[in-house]
């Protein structure tokens, strides 16, 4: 996995200084909702989302793109497990710092079962950064998720596209665009691997090792692996640490759990 800060990433400015002051009262209290209320609330949600999902599909197709539908739910699990990689406690975007930071961008290869051992996913994940200054004068600085390009490597050929984790309406849809004209299959292959890595597994990071795809060399710097655990982990310890992922032997264990459990091994 290759991690870099994005320098040359402007960075979005939000100045809440000159906006007028809401005051408590300006805030209406939320009623109290029923059970079924609440239920029903929930299925205007997700066919909000569903419609969202359908429209923007539509809209790619038009494009050009091979569009591969993926869930419909509050959080995507794509999401979870990339918020995971980069050390965020909410899915989709970092905690407020009151230090300057940098956009960044992790780059990995994850394999694609079901086809040629050569076949394989790259995926580049991108952040943005938002510089925010509020009505007191306080500078905060937020990262949140800018774009997860793709690079699939499948049947001889190459497909380049990218994931859309949107939310709308408090329920969010997940798609997966490629162009060339891929087989439906394809697209089906690579959502599969990218839901199956689990950002809420209590083995974190396991699914996600265990995802990548054998390069030999470490996948963030490039440099031969010598220690068995780096070797299975495809990551040397510095890289690890850099990501926040765990890197021992009882990671390898995990990673081997979670292989068996889903005859991977």
């Amino acid at each position: 996995m290759r991690t870099a800060t994005l320098k040359s990433k402007a960075v979005t400015a939000w100045d809440e200084r000159n906006l007028a002051s809401l005051k408590p009262q300006d805030f209406e209290p939320l009623p109290d909702l029923t059970d079924e209320e609440s239920a029903e609330m929930d299925r205007e949600f997700l066919a909000s989302a569903t419609e969202a999902q359908q429209e923007q599909a539509d809209d790619l197709r038009a494009r050009g793109y091979t569009v591969t539908p993926g869930p419909v739910e509050w959080i995507s699990p794509i999401e979870q497990w990339v918020s995971r990689l980069l050390c965020w406690e909410i899915p989709g975007s970092s905690d407020d710092a009151s230090e300057p930071m940098g956009a960044r961008k992790v780059a990995l290869t994850l394999d694609l079962p079901g086809g040629s051992p050569k076949d394989a996913i790259k995926v580049s994940i991108e952040t943005k950064v938002v510089q925010e200054v509020d009505r007191d004068g306080r500078t905060t600085w937020h990262e949140s998720l800018d774009t997860v390009s793709l690079t699939v490597y499948a049947d001889g050929q190459s497909y380049l596209g990218f994931v859309e984790c949107t939310c709308v309406c408090e329920m969010g849809h997940t798609l997966i665009a490629l162009q060339r004209d891929p087989s439906p299959e394809i697209g089906q292959r690579v959502l599969r691997v990218l839901l199956d890595i689990d950002g809420d597994a209590p083995d974190w990071p396991a699914p996600l090792y265990a995802a990548l795809k054998p390069l030999n060399k470490c996948q963030a710097c490039g440099r031969k692996l010598d220690d068995p655990v780096s070797r299975v982990l495809q990551l040397g310890p510095t890289c690890a640490n850099n990501l926040g992922l765990a890197h021992s032997q009882r990671v390898v264990e995990a990673v081997m759990r979670y292989c068996r459990a889903r005859g991977l091994l």
